[in-house]
């Protein structure tokens, strides 16, 4: 955490988290735990305990004993009040998670900020519609109804990426909670202290069931596959890599489970000529460079009217000259650090290759 001392390079001194802590029981890691450190600086943002496939076992065994005792999957008032402290808590804490978010997945502050916020408002949405889980009926003949009534599947797999890990992980994690089911959440690598110190105020409300929500930490391969074999996990929320993805859901297919994917993409962008330039302008600088590109929905690729080429990419390659590049923590910056020296290796390998391969 910040203890609000200055530093040489104008930051703040922190303190590396020791996760899980106290109050984070919900957490099952009893492996020797991962670092998580600064993008941008190298240092140690947190120490979190990794879980082991027994870890996994356990998550899914207290989800299930506790869904089914029933109360939380059949009371919608109890999740919205749930749902709806969460976001005032998300509001109350937001900069010392914006600071955190920063500091372990290398985004501006600004845009941390934006997540929060945002987070906050869309578990407020959720919150909304966990009193109001409608079926239908129908009357099919004079004797004969047809009712479809809305159920909680049970125990919910949320896999999260590390891009917008909150944004991310609520929008999965709240409709699977106000609908009334138990949730086990396993977090990126790279994002593990950000969302378990978010979930440490979700699973802190006064109304919220022990053993409702929990969260596994570790890889893909180890943890992420014990979760999505598991046949105690009856549906998985995956956000992430395409190739992951088909794994998930060839995984998911062993068990009948259900899935939910939101993978990779290549979102290009379309300018015509009698398009408002500015705004255009401004749309593709914000679509690539969000998050330093590093999202699904990156514009990727620029597709211009002839008539318009050389103006629009001269006018873009200006803006993107006076773009402010630097530590996510300052105000002014506008693109901080990517997440990983492994992912600036790819990216640098991707330019290289588009220098070579590129004709224009």
């Amino acid at each position: 955490m910040s203890t609000g001392l200055a530093t040489d390079n104008g930051r703040t001194a922190w303190t590396a988290l020791a996760l899980p802590g106290a109050n984070q029981s919900f957490v099952k890691a009893s492996d020797e735990p991962l670092e998580s450190r600064d993008p941008a600086t190298g240092e140690l943002v947190a120490t979190v305990g990794v879980s082991t496939a027994e870890d996994v076992a356990v998550a899914v065994d207290q989800a299930n004993a506790a869904w089914s005792r029933g109360g939380w999957r059949s009371d919608g008032a109890q999740r919205a009040r749930v749902l709806y402290g969460f976001a005032q808590a998300l509001r109350a804490n937001q900069e010392r998670l914006a600071e955190l978010l920063t500091r372990e997945q290398g985004k501006t502050i600004h845009e941390a900020r934006l997540e929060i916020a945002g987070s906050a408002e869309m578990t407020e949405y959720y919150a909304g519609l966990a009193r109001a889980v409608y079926g239908r009926s129908m009357v099919l003949k004079d004797d004969v109804q047809s009712v479809v009534l809305r159920e909680p599947i049970g125990v919910v797999a949320v896999i999260t990426p590390w891009n917008w890990p909150l944004t991310l992980l609520v929008r999965s994690l709240a409709p699977a909670l106000a609908a009334g089911n138990a949730c086990i959440v396993k977090p990126a690598s790279f994002t593990p202290a950000i969302t378990v110190e978010a979930l440490e105020l979700l699973n802190g409300q006064r109304e919220m069931p022990p053993d409702i929500l929990s969260c596994v930490i570790g890889s893909g391969s180890k943890v992420g596959d014990a979760l999505v074999g598991s046949d105690g996990v009856d549906m998985i929320a995956f956000t992430g890599e395409t190739q992951t993805g088909i794994n998930v859901m060839k995984r998911a297919a062993e068990g009948l489970r259900k899935v939910a994917l939101e993978l990779g993409g290549k979102s290009p962008n379309i300018v015509f000529a009698d398009a408002d330039m500015d705004k255009a302008l401004a749309g593709t600088e914000n679509a690539i460079f969000t998050t330093c590109g590093q999202i699904c929905t990156a514009g990727s690729r620029l597709l211009v009217e002839e008539r318009a080429y050389d103006e629009f990419i001269d006018r873009l390659a200006e803006m993107t000259r006076r773009l402010r590049v630097g530590d996510g923590l300052v105000e002014s910056s506008q693109l901080g650090a990517v997440v990983s020296a492994g992912q600036q290796r790819t990216i640098l390998e991707y330019v290289d290759a588009g220098k070579k391969e590129g004709t224009l």
